[in-house]
């Protein structure tokens, strides 16, 4: 079974890297599922999951099975504007494997996610400062971990991203465990959407 876990991913990171971009493009227009949201619960903070469609969402899906979830950011609030911050391999042409900002809308577009939920750290007494944390990441056009090396913040991917943002203030998203998930180069340490999603320190605030 581990092994079917295995060709799936690596199939899927293939597939991804390979496969033309126009056939990528999706030929019609969809809605978002941000306009089913009560903008007025979200807080600066706030952690905002997704289940993806993609090759590679069904690829984190496979190995983090006990998860509704395969993507994460965090909740940036400006001028009363809501901006999702997160790290995702480009998913649109000519930007790049970058730490990005962009809309509540974009985000939550319906032909990239199928679900979502929204969480919130029980102590807001740091969200503020994880949320600057992030923005500041994005300005520095931080790349996305293609390593997958949690101990490096040089370059973040997804998870790593929400994970430093709140344990550099003192809040452990993993509580201290993480998932070991095999790779050609060997195996490596992560942590999984689930695994922050199941955290004790979040509260739901918003789940379709």
């Amino acid at each position: 079974m581990q092994n079917a876990v295995k060709i799936i991913f690596y199939s899927a990171l293939i597939l991804v890297v390979i496969m033309p971009q126009p056939i990528k493009k999706r030929y019609f227009e969809f809605g978002s599922y941000a306009d089913s949201i009560d903008v007025s619960l979200l807080q600066n903070g706030d952690l905002i999951f997704r289940r993806g469609i993609s090759l590679i969402s069904i690829a984190v899906l496979a190995v983090d099975k006990e998860s509704q979830y395969s993507h994460v950011g965090i909740i940036f609030l400006e001028n009363e504007k809501i901006s999702v911050v997160h790290s995702v391999p480009e998913e649109e042409p000519g930007e790049g494997d970058y730490v990005k900002k962009e809309s509540l809308e974009v985000f939550l577009k319906q032909d990239r996610t199928s679900n979502f939920g929204v969480f919130r750290v029980k102590d807001s007494s740091v969200a503020n400062k994880a949320a600057e944390y992030s923005i500041r990441l994005f300005k520095e056009k931080t790349p996305f971990d293609n390593d997958y090396n949690l101990q490096d913040t040089a370059k973040v991917y997804c998870t790593e991203l929400i994970y430093h943002a709140y344990y550099k203030y003192g809040i452990d998203l993993s509580s201290g465990e993480f998932d070991e998930v095999s790779f050609p180069t060997g195996n490596k340490k992560l942590i999984l959407p689930g695994r922050i999603a199941s955290n004790k320190n979040l509260q739901i605030i918003i789940k379709k």
